[in-house]
């Protein structure tokens, strides 16, 4: 904040959401728009407004949500409304990590959370985001598919929460029993992503951090 103060522009990217960055960052007086949800936003998280995104195509979206339900999966899609809010619609909690994410986030001023039957472009909302954490076997083929559609870009990583390694046996504990790590997929919208390059490039210097997911 010293150097903020002193003239230095400062900014994070990240592929976390306005409602899970603010959150972490509050007490830094960001000096410049955030890269979020893996460049699909460049987000004044000061004003809590975009300064511009990228959309979903319409058909794009059906296409890519198809992919889900087809595999029983209820990702997390983002929808920003034209009253800058977010609504995030889902349909089912399939795993705890999916209740996890929902109640660390609910309630919080960026956006609501809405349980539907089946996903749907509502009025004045726009699809920007979608995501979902599972198992490699069972987001890989999802990824595979989701690939294919123009429009989107998607980011497929590993996200392993509380890892523990156990030296003389050479295994990994997560929340102290032995499973697969999780992995995360994304899909956003397509178009030149807002990097910490064309940032640096449009307003002079910029020290960036990538914000861990987690």
């Amino acid at each position: 904040n010293e150097l903020i103060k002193n003239g230095m522009l400062f900014t994070v990217a990240t592929a976390r959401s306005a409602m899970s960055a603010a959150e972490l960052l509050k007490d830094i007086d960001i000096s410049v728009p955030a890269v979020l949800m893996n460049g699909v936003f460049l987000f004044d998280l000061k004003n809590k407004k975009a300064v511009a995104y990228h959309e979903i195509p319409k058909d794009a979206f059906f296409a890519i949500t198809e992919i889900f339900v087809r595999r029983n999966k209820s990702p997390f899609v983002f929808f920003y409304g034209d009253d800058g809010k977010f609504t995030i619609e889902y349909t089912d909690f399939k795993l705890p990590i999916h209740r996890d994410f929902y109640e660390k986030r609910k309630g919080k001023f960026f956006g609501e959370f809405k349980k539907v039957s089946e996903y749907e472009i509502l009025d004045d909302m726009h699809p920007v985001f979608i995501s979902l954490s599972d198992g490699y076997d069972e987001l890989k083929p999802i990824y595979d598919a989701a690939q294919k559609i123009s429009g989107v870009t998607c980011s497929f990583f590993v996200k392993i929460m509380h890892k523990a390694i156990d030296h003389d046996n050479h295994t990994e504990h997560t929340h102290g029993e032995m499973r697969t790590a999780l992995h995360h997929l994304t899909a956003g919208g397509a178009g030149k992503d807002f990097s910490q390059r064309n940032c640096c490039q449009r307003q002079g210097l910029v020290l960036g951090i990538k914000v861990q997911n987690g």
